[in-house]
């Protein structure tokens, strides 16, 4: 299912960081990382069979990676929706956020592998919903529309966990705004607020994952 979802949309790749997460929780298991070549593959046949290159079909995302390269921000709640217009040095600060990027999702990882025993259904989405709302924050090149996952994923929680809506509306609030920039050709307010939102509710869920991490082992197995 996530070769699936990775064949018809790049941003995917903000989730795929959770299969390790699942594997330490012993719900998959490393062979089963074969599937998704194999997945996507299927995927591809379609196009492969109507005559389009394999080259072009394996190398669309690599395409649209760089299309869009000459711009830090496009009108999305990521750190450099701070950034004023002709920032000198941008390939260096593309650079270091993908680095704070990176970062980020090895620190989640360490932290859910040295609680690997104590992971359940919970924890595995939060986790999931720090890499949608971390990862887009704090990447270059980002499109409003990246936080989707986010937006889906913390009403997710939302629903399962009523009293932790606070993530659910802050992520809504910066989506909001960087949608009406767009459909509207305005400004709802000043960037800050978007980025700022996205923010507090990225460490709203850290928050909430060492909560559920540290509560007691009752009712908190792998299977659970």
């Amino acid at each position: 299912m996530l070769a699936l979802a990775f064949a018809f949309k790049l941003q995917t790749v903000f989730l795929i960081p959770l299969w390790c997460a699942l594997l330490f929780a012993r719900k998959v298991k490393l062979r089963h990382l074969a599937l998704f070549p194999l997945s996507f593959a299927v995927t591809c046949l379609p196009a492969l069979l109507l005559g389009k290159p394999i080259g072009d079909i394996l190398g669309v995302y690599m395409t649209q990676t760089t299309e869009y390269s000459a711009y830090l921000c496009m009108n999305a709640s990521s750190l450099f929706a701070l950034l004023p217009d002709g920032v000198s040095n941008p390939q260096l600060l593309a650079r270091l956020g993908i680095a704070a990027a990176l970062l980020l999702v090895l620190a989640v990882l360490g932290v859910l592998f040295a609680a690997r025993r104590r992971l359940n259904a919970q924890s595995l989405l939060l986790a999931g919903l720090i890499f949608t709302t971390g990862i887009p924050l704090l990447l270059p090149h980002m499109h409003d529309r990246y936080f989707f996952l986010a937006d889906i994923l913390t009403l997710c929680l939302a629903c399962i966990r009523p009293r932790w809506f606070l993530p659910a509306v802050l992520v809504q609030c910066a989506s909001l705004k960087a949608y009406h920039n767009y459909l509207c050709y305005g400004t709802l307010s000043y960037p800050a607020w978007g980025v700022l939102f996205v923010a507090l509710a990225l460490v709203l869920l850290c928050a909430l994952l060492r909560q559920t991490l540290r509560a007691p082992a009752r009712g908190m197995s792998p299977q659970s």
